[in-house]
């Protein structure tokens, strides 16, 4: 697809659903980021969202290995050429949504130099995050327990994780959500230093702040907070918690 595409960097950020992504992708259009013209209140490109939908199962998988199928790249090509209709020479450009995170293979196919800004937060917390639709998407029949979506975080960003820094190396890069609210200037700074971009968000009163949610884990009963503590703990400790 890059004889279509703006010749301006492009750079992609998902997450876990409820990661704050919101918050980053208002920081990175504040920077000057084009991430689509019609989006939803939770800043999600318009143009994206079905086909994401469609595509984010099967890329899931294809994080482990293998080949996109030329009919799910098509879907995908004409999905982010919708997206690209209203992009008038910003200095870079983009997406945000939370499922982008599973469709990066077919993104890598499609979008030579791309950048991925893997956004997590503390995974005992995600456990009891009332946003749930990833989790339902992508485990239908689970039993939905606190152990069980900190093992599906744990598990599914992992796999991210792999995938990225094989076939991304530096252009991959991981955000906490904690540091984003503890230091947004310097966690925009050090993403535009990696990435060769100017990420500083310009003259905007965006407000980052921790939300009531941080913490809430340790109000589990010693027995449910062990588990998801033990769930989540392989990713914990691979993003530094």
């Amino acid at each position: 697809m890059d004889r279509d595409l703006p010749e301006t960097p492009a750079l992609v950020l998902g997450a876990s659903g409820g990661s704050g992504t919101r918050v980053a992708g208002q920081l990175l259009r504040a920077a000057g980021g084009y991430l689509g013209g019609a989006r939803n209140e939770a800043g999600d490109s318009l143009a994206l969202v079905a086909a994401i939908e469609a595509l984010a199962a099967r890329g899931a998988r294809l994080l482990e290995g293998g080949r996109p199928e030329e009919a799910d790249l098509a879907l995908w090509r004409a999905a982010l050429t919708e997206h690209l209709a209203l992009h008038a020479g910003e200095p870079f450009w983009g997406w945000k949504n939370p499922r982008s995170m599973f469709l990066l293979p077919f993104s890598v196919a499609l979008v030579p130099g791309l950048r991925f800004i893997h956004m997590v937060r503390d995974g005992r917390d995600m456990a009891l995050s009332g946003n749930r639709r990833q989790y339902e998407r992508h485990v239908p029949e689970g039993p939905g327990t606190p152990a069980d979506r900190a093992r599906f975080w744990a598990e599914s960003n992992l796999r991210v994780k792999r995938h990225a820094e094989a076939v991304l190396g530096d252009r991959y890069a991981i955000l906490r959500f904690e540091d984003l609210c503890r230091d947004p200037e310097g966690c925009m700074a050090r993403l535009g230093r990696q990435f060769g971009l100017r990420l500083e968000p310009a003259g905007t009163g965006i407000e980052v702040r921790p939300p009531d949610g941080v913490g809430r884990h340790r109000a589990l009963p010693a027995a449910d907070r062990a588990a998801v503590e033990a769930a989540a703990a392989p990713a914990m400790e691979a993003f530094g918690y």
